[in-house]
């Protein structure tokens, strides 16, 4: 309903489904999604809707600050993997549906190229400044907000990443001050955590699980337990999640 008050001609809504979303299984998923289609064909307004995964993180940084530079290092072509090829889907139906482009392979290339030369950056900067923020951010992430503790944590086994409850990585970092309870809460910007595993990665005893950004050493062991417990390592190898499961319009539903 923001949506279309706000008067846009064409949406595309990324619609999640797993354990972090809030229609955990696919069913649910795409009955919401075909519910927004139907919404916008009844306004006048075409709607397209994607059903991508949440069972686990999207990009690797969770946190007010560390979610900025995660974007600005997808936009400066620094970090690649399913935040980037999420938005790059979302944004090949953004194009086709805006009748900027004929097909989403043309999209595809025009996304590309804007990521390639800087332009991407380049609005993001002018986004920021527009609102008054400090647009050198997208040339130097290092003025971001920093947390006075910054703990490095290791796997200390081997096995493989096999599932990770998105729902309870989120209340850890909202306990960390990332996110209120209350509204009356203060979000502190600094804190979260990066956390670059992806379900099916094999891992070691020495290698990095995730790095913890807190206010104090206090609330980086509470966030430390609490990720661990959120994220299940097994022996045996397993599959990698699927990025995404349908895209609907109103036409039907396409599964990939």
């Amino acid at each position: 309903s923001k949506k279309l008050a706000s008067g846009a001609d064409a949406i595309v809504l990324d619609v999640k489904t797993g354990s972090g979303a809030i229609m955990q299984t696919l069913e649910d998923s795409i009955g919401l999604a075909k519910a927004m289609v139907e919404i916008g064909k009844l306004a006048n307004v075409p709607v397209d809707a994607l059903v991508t995964g949440m069972n686990q993180p999207l990009g690797t940084h969770v946190g007010n600050a560390l979610e900025v530079k995660d974007a600005i290092d997808v936009l400066a072509g620094r970090t690649r993997g399913d935040l980037l090829e999420v938005s790059l889907l979302l944004g090949e139906h953004m194009l086709v549906l805006a009748k900027r482009t004929k097909d989403r392979e043309e999209a595809r290339r025009l996304l590309t190229e804007a990521l390639e030369s800087g332009r991407g950056l380049e609005v993001f900067r002018r986004i920021i400044c527009a609102q008054g923020g400090e647009g050198r951010v997208v040339d130097d992430t290092g003025i971001l907000p920093k947390a006075p503790v910054i703990r490095r944590v290791h796997v200390g086994r081997h096995g493989y990443i096999a599932g990770m409850d998105t729902t309870a990585l989120g209340l850890a970092a909202q306990a960390m001050g990332a996110g209120r309870v209350l509204k009356t809460d203060v979000i502190d910007p600094s804190v979260g955590y990066v956390i670059p595993v992806r379900i099916g990665d094999e891992v070691g005893p020495d290698d990095l699980f995730f790095t913890v950004h807190a206010h104090s050493e206090e609330s980086a062991d509470v966030a430390e337990a609490a990720i661990r417990r959120a994220v299940r390592i097994e022996d045996h190898p397993v599959a990698r999640e699927k990025l995404w499961f349908a895209a609907i319009d109103d036409q039907g539903v396409t599964v990939p």
